[in-house]
């Protein structure tokens, strides 16, 4: 036996053993479904479950922040009525300096 017979059959073996490793199923649901089988299916389960609320968060929130009425209605970080926000900037341009921080 030469040394290509050898390559030869060293590769067909190791071809069979690749072969047998390779995914029965064919189908994108069947492959996303085999995650949730085996020693870490709780926290596949787990995973799937929080990115699913945090989607639903973030369209809810994109939802309400195009469909505001008014300018003032975008403003999620701080809810203040206008009457408010004005007291908040007078106090704020009436002492500039106490409101900047340590310098």
């Amino acid at each position: 036996m030469n040394i290509d017979e050898r390559i030869r059959k060293e590769l067909e073996d190791q071809g069979s053993a690749v072969d047998e490793l390779t995914v029965e199923e064919k189908s994108l649901f069947g492959m996303l479904f085999r995650v949730f089988t085996g020693g870490l299916a709780r926290w596949a389960t787990f995973a799937m479950v929080l990115t699913m609320v945090i989607f639903g968060l973030t369209v809810w929130c994109g939802y309400e922040f195009f469909t505001a009425a008014a300018l003032d209605d975008r403003n999620g970080a701080v809810a203040m009525s206008s009457c408010e926000r004005t007291q908040v900037e007078a106090a704020i341009l009436a002492h500039p300096v106490a409101c900047r921080g340590p310098a």
